[in-house]
């Protein structure tokens, strides 16, 4: 699968029993495990990627890639992207080869094989996955991750150039794509950003636009669209896969891999996400009468705990890694106690994936502190005016909804300019980052519990920030 035909793929193909010191014996010894593992349930199916020996080999061959990420200096949030899609693919890799170990426990004939026979060959499996295999996706995810942390610091004042190593032994359909300069927002970047293939060297750098003349685009596609084109036997391009920025699809592998593509995969993805059901979930649920959308919690990608401790406030501590829920929200409505699961979770959420940090969450509200504001801001005073109004009466009417969803529309207010509504403190919104917190908290509000007094006061803003989770989260 990794074998270009190169000089460099046949030097590297390396045999286990020639290197009894590769650096991957951890992840082979999890492999050996995992294996027996199988052979003593007498089979795999996809459901049973959740057991120890499975989950061990996972482990192991993330802790390869989260190396190749860590290694590089990247931004908070490439980092938590490209881990995720990292965790991802040692989940599809360990599933693939259980896969195809399953297959070799009978002959053609139907008939079990040999323990010895089987030894052999689930041997020459592990080897084959965790060793040859590994060695290759390792030098992709170095590639990759240096290549999308690139990508992240790309200015368009600048055009982006094609560079190979410039040595001989750079393959020859890389070598017609050296010194393609473009600007940064033509199609060639989206499909043959480097790397472009299995222990590729190739990069793209920033050169000032009057020092180099720009390629012909449409020339520089074709070469891009040759240079990763290797028809096989079965007529499917195997160079295919190479074709995505790993900076501007925020994935560390690619995401067409033949992985993907093994039967179960699909549930093995949905196995993966959710993983990490925050621990008591089912009996604060219980307690306080409600349910969640589950959905939320595939946006995690760490072990939460969920606490009912009244000496604590409401809240997700990301120093605990708890949501704590105290009783007194019983007593506020099944609006309030079922939008406080979802905004502590879109915390929690926020916090393992730094979507604070998005560009995306500071563009959107900056476009409504623009639309609020004028000399006199008018516009947060009619907001401010609105959600008085609305609150007021829904407490006159005891009716613990609106009131609530009130509270909230002035939260969010507040996160967008801190000298107008309510919910926080001045001072809380005056700690950096705390404003894009709470907005993206009543984000995933709005987007799980649905908040009917922001869209009576701002349609347009209430439409937009569902779109921010939805976006943030594709």
């Amino acid at each position: 699968m990794y074998n270009c035909h190169c000089d460099d793929c046949k030097t590297l193909q390396l045999d286990v029993n020639e290197n009894k010191e590769t650096v991957f014996k951890e992840v082979l010894k999890a492999g050996e495990k995992a294996f027996k593992h199988l052979l003593k349930n007498g089979g795999y199916k996809v459901e049973d990627i959740t057991q120890k020996p499975y989950q061990n080999l996972i482990n192991e061959t993330n802790k390869v890639f989260q190396k190749t990420i860590q290694d590089n200096i990247i931004s908070p949030v490439l980092r938590s992207s490209l881990e995720n899609d990292a965790f991802l693919f040692g989940s599809l890799k360990a599933h693939s080869q259980l896969f195809e170990a399953n297959s070799l426990l009978t002959n053609k004939d139907g008939q079990i094989k040999s323990h010895a026979q089987l030894e052999q060959e689930l041997n020459k499996l592990n080897v084959t996955y965790n060793n040859n295999y590994l060695q290759a996706e390792y030098q992709f995810a170095v590639s990759s991750s240096m290549s999308a942390n690139r990508w992240s610091k790309v200015s368009d004042r600048y055009n982006l150039q094609y560079r190979t190593a410039n040595d001989d032994k750079v393959r020859d359909e890389h070598r017609v794509l050296h010194d393609i300069t473009l600007p940064v927002e033509d199609d060639f970047w989206k499909k043959y950003y480097p790397p472009n293939g299995w222990r590729c060297r190739c990069v793209a750098v920033q050169v000032r636009k009057s020092k180099y003349p720009e390629s012909d685009s449409e020339k520089a596609n074709k070469a891009g669209e040759q240079a990763t084109s290797q028809i096989g036997k079965d007529g499917k391009n195997r160079l295919e896969i190479f074709r995505f920025n790993p900076g501007a699809t925020l994935k560390l592998m690619p995401p067409e891999h033949p992985y993907n593509k093994v039967n179960g995969a699909e549930k093995v993805k949905e196995v993966v996400s959710q993983k990490f059901i925050p621990k008591y979930l089912d009996e604060i649920e219980q307690k306080f009468e409600i349910k969640i959308d589950k959905n939320i919690l595939k946006n995690l990608n760490q072990d939460i705990t969920m606490t009912n401790d009244n000496r604590r406030p409401t809240a997700f501590s990301g120093l605990r890694n708890t949501v704590n829920i105290v009783d007194d929200e019983k007593n506020k409505g099944k609006w309030r106690i079922r939008s406080i699961f979802h905004h502590e979770i879109g915390h929690a959420v926020d916090h393992q994936n730094k979507l604070s940090y998005r560009q995306e969450v500071k563009d959107l509200m900056n476009k409504y502190r623009d639309k609020y504001s004028d000399k006199k801001n008018t516009g947060f005073k009619n907001f401010n005016l609105k959600v008085n109004t609305i609150l007021n009466q829904a407490r006159i009417n005891k009716d613990f909804d609106s009131f609530y969803q009130a509270v909230s529309a002035g939260d969010t207010l507040m996160s967008l300019n801190s000298k107008y509504g309510f919910g926080h403190t001045k001072k809380y919104f005056s700690v950096e980052r705390n404003s894009e917190k709470e907005f993206l908290a009543h984000c995933f509000e709005n987007k799980y519990d649905k908040n009917p007094v922001l869209q009576q006061i701002d349609p347009e803003l209430y439409s937009d920030m569902i779109k921010l989770i939805e976006n943030l989260l594709h």
